[in-house]
């Protein structure tokens, strides 16, 4: 998704989205349709954001990824942190559908145990 943005062939998203050209291999994983559906109670949107992130990243180690590049809620970075992840800022700060996300790249690499 995030190539695609970047070529221009999504019109909802800026192609700017990124500093540099989108990488493309087999262990980059795009992670940037991920979202808590907005009818889940408040009380339990945190632990279903904790839990899509966990079971994200647990998954593409599992399948050999080492990098998960997406475009995110500038927010779900104090989040990411909360559950031992450093999302490492790739493009800049971009107002979309009136809020702030950013693309972000998350080294699995050094997480892997």
């Amino acid at each position: 998704m995030v190539r695609d943005a970047q070529r221009g062939l999504l019109e909802e998203i800026p192609d700017t989205l990124l500093y540099e050209e989108a990488p493309v291999a087999q262990h980059i994983w795009d992670a940037s349709r991920i979202f808590v559906a907005r009818d889940v109670p408040a009380s339990m949107r945190r632990a279903v954001q904790v839990r899509l992130i966990t079971e994200m990243v647990a998954g593409a180690r599992h399948l050999g990824a080492t990098n998960i590049l997406g475009l995110l809620p500038t927010p779900i970075q104090r989040l990411a942190t909360r559950v031992g992840l450093i999302l490492e800022p790739a493009g800049p700060v971009l107002d979309i559908g009136g809020v702030d996300h950013r693309s972000f790249i998350i080294n699995l690499s050094t997480k892997l145990h």
